[in-house]
């Protein structure tokens, strides 16, 4: 189906399939390194892929009819013509709850059919900004145009090789017919939009078209476009105009697209689940292969791979957990919680559902999808209801229902890395500077419960709104396109969701890497400070003990207030402190020993509280990064730096009013949101996978 010419080699990040006897993959970078480098996508009928939709939709790629369609083609028109002077549907008689009336003028009865479809809404005398606002979007025409001549390249449909021919003139020259963006109801196929973009290969005078080969694009009338690139007038022969508008084509289309898309977003959330794994000190034992193995779901074990891949190597990340004593891990959390330890069980079916969603999308694109059917082989016609759009609704109803799931996961993770009483002593909000006055993330933790909610809500099924139409006939109608679009809808809102994490997650790594540091610089400190005041009365035994049991004391202490300025939490620090080193001088029985006790207590807060400021401004002033975090990541070290360095998406200490940083949270969301929608993110992302 694709060219192979310059087509990027393929990560082989997986999406499975739902059926765990096949176990049978789709890949969605392999789709987007294909749709990013496809130059030409050949149609014969039976090969489409949603990589090859993305390609001719977004990326500008020709299409080609393949030289093998021909003959089938040709067969289709030379039997539909032999049978003119029989009863055919649309062919001799009227449409759809009008199939009661009879006629012998064959194209007229063509022409009526586009003309009572060409109803939908259109600015009257729109500029090209006008219209792009109001008609369906560029994308999802050029991409029907294609997947329609797809479908009538098989040999059922009785439409002229030529005229399925101006439809890729059309996609190649860069004309993309104006067409409403709503009023399909996706159930005798796509019948307006699919008739506006039939009207302009026929040259209707009232229908417009975007020339976005021109410089600037402009919008012309469909005559004005078919002089203009010198291109041949259509005029419809019998039943070539119910051929052309009677399919799913748009449906099929705006689902690929929305398909694509999603199986990116859930790239993206087996991404972020292994940044905030590391961010919040987490266990790559949540994703050890021998849980998975005994409870084989094929989606499960797919993202708990990733996910244990992505951290490999990570040096925040826990990977061994040593045995313990049941006293000596007294107040610590045994184990992660659910946003973390059961996410590759969470995202796993979620996987699968998008694994069967492609599969529905594929057929769709690659079936013949119109009525009557022509039937050479057996010699008749088949009168049925292949265009009723339903696998589509399916596939994108139940896509929305995987966008909400991963965007639950999404939002309870964002609240564990924000919430300092859950996140392992990270400051609160992810405060870059003074808690008291610094609420860097709790905006971010609103945005992200108003987007999951709005999640919530477009999950809605569509096919629950169904009304009966059309004199009754199509009593039941699949709003196929409708779903697709509410799909794509979602998918802008869990970008939203997922950039924010990202976001967070960045901004809690730089933190993490800082407490690191800061732990290990502050038990010399404390080694330094206890030994200048109490060497003299402890033996160097005792000292050693003392060391560790107020090492210990001092990062409980401090995990459980993350949320106060440095000055008062290491005054309060210091004073939890106090208790460990009066018992250990009191193993002497000379109170006297105590002296010293105020004078380090002082000493400590002080250097203390200095140390940690010193740390915490070279890990975050000005958007420098001096303690190097991306060496403590694993594979997530591609992701992070290419949101720091390739985005400019810098770690933050205060706001805009400090002169820290020029730019405001939101903006900063918004560079990552846009690299993700645009597939700049992609590249970075497919090197964590295998």
């Amino acid at each position: 189906m694709i060219t192979e010419t310059n087509v990027a080699k393929p990560a082989s990040t997986k999406v499975m399939n739902g059926d765990a006897a096949k176990a049978a993959p789709v890949e969605p970078f392999a789709t987007y390194a294909h749709s990013q480098a496809t130059k030409t996508v050949v149609i014969d009928g039976h090969n489409m892929k949603v990589g090859d939709v993305v390609a001719v939709a977004r990326h500008g790629a020709k299409v080609e009819l393949a030289a093998s369609v021909a003959g089938p083609v040709q067969a289709s028109v030379d039997f539909k013509e032999s049978k003119k002077h029989t009863s055919i549907y649309g062919v001799t008689t009227g449409f759809g709850g009008s199939a009661d009336t009879r006629t012998s003028d064959t194209e007229a009865l063509q022409i009526s059919l586009l003309e009572h479809q060409l109803c939908g809404y259109l600015p009257t005398d729109p500029t090209y900004e006008g219209m792009l606002l109001a008609a369906m979007p560029i994308p999802i025409v050029r991409g029907a145009m294609a997947v329609r001549v797809n479908s009538c390249v098989r040999g059922h449909s009785g439409v002229r090789l030529e005229v399925l021919q101006s439809f890729a003139d059309f996609i190649n020259i860069g004309l993309v017919p104006c067409v409403p963006l709503r009023g399909t109801i996706s159930a005798s196929g796509d019948l307006s939009p699919l008739s506006y973009i039939a009207g302009a290969i026929c040259g209707h005078p009232d229908v417009k078209v975007f020339d976005t080969a021109a410089s600037p694009p402009t919008v012309l009338t469909a005559p004005e476009a078919i002089a203009k690139y010198k291109l041949k007038t259509v005029r419809l022969a019998s039943k070539e105009g119910l051929g052309l508008v009677n399919g799913t084509a748009v449906s099929a289309a705006a689902g690929a697209l929305a398909l694509y898309d999603a199986e990116c977003l859930a790239m993206m959330s087996q991404t972020n689940t292994a940044l905030t794994v590391e961010a919040l000190d987490g266990h790559v034992g949540s994703f050890a292969p021998f849980i998975q193995e005994i409870r084989p779901h094929v989606g499960q074990i797919e993202a708990a791979k990733n996910i244990r891949h992505m951290l490999s190597n990570s040096k925040l990340a826990v990977h061994e957990e040593p045995e313990l004593l049941a006293d000596q891990d007294a107040g610590i959390l045994r184990q992660d919680r659910y946003a973390l330890r059961t996410s590759a069980q969470w995202i796993g079916p979620q996987l699968e559902m998008l694994g069967l969603a492609r599969q529905q999308i594929e057929t769709e694109l690659n079936s013949t999808t119109d009525n009557p059917l022509i039937d050479v082989e057996g010699g008749m016609f088949h009168h049925g209801g292949n265009f009723q759009a339903m696998a589509v609704t399916s596939a994108m109803d139940s896509t929305r229902i995987v966008l909400q799931n991963l965007g639950k996961l999404s939002f309870a993770q964002v609240t564990e890395l924000i919430n300092c009483e859950m996140n392992h002593g990270l400051p609160s909000n992810l405060a870059g500077s003074e808690p008291s006055t610094n609420y860097h993330c709790k905006g971010l933790d609103i945005h992200c419960g108003a987007y999951c909610a709005e999640l919530g809500f477009l999950a809605n099924p569509m096919s629950n709104h169904v009304q009966s139409t059309e004199m009754h006939n199509q009593s039941v109608n699949s709003m196929a396109f409708a779903s697709a679009r509410k799909t794509m809808e979602a998918n802008e809102v869990l970008s939203l969701l997922l950039g924010s994490q990202m976001y967070c997650a960045t901004q809690a790594l730089d933190l993490r890497v800082m407490e690191v540091k800061f732990k290990m610089a502050i038990v010399k400190l404390l080694n330094d400070t206890l030994t200048k005041h109490f060497s003299t009365f402890l033996t160097p035994e005792q000292l050693a003990k003392l060391n560790t049991t107020a090492a210990i004391t001092l990062y409980k202490r401090l995990n459980q207030t993350p949320s106060w300025d440095s000055a008062p939490r290491f005054e309060d620090a210091a004073k939890h402190l106090v208790g460990c080193i009066m018992d250990a001088l009191m193993v002497n029985d000379d109170i006297t020993d105590l002296t010293n006790l105020p004078k380090w207590k002082k000493e400590f807060a002080k250097d203390a509280g200095d140390l940690y400021r010193s740390i915490l401004t070279a890990t975050t002033a000005d958007g420098r990064n001096d303690l190097e975090p991306a060496e403590y990541l694993g594979q997530t070290r591609a992701v992070y730096e290419a949101i720091r360095s390739d985005l400019g998406v810098k770690v933050r200490r205060g706001d805009v009013a400090e002169g820290k940083s020029g730019k405001s949270i939101g903006s900063n969301v918004a560079r990552i949101v846009e690299a993700m929608r645009d597939g700049r993110l992609m590249g970075a992302v497919s090197k964590m996978f295998f």
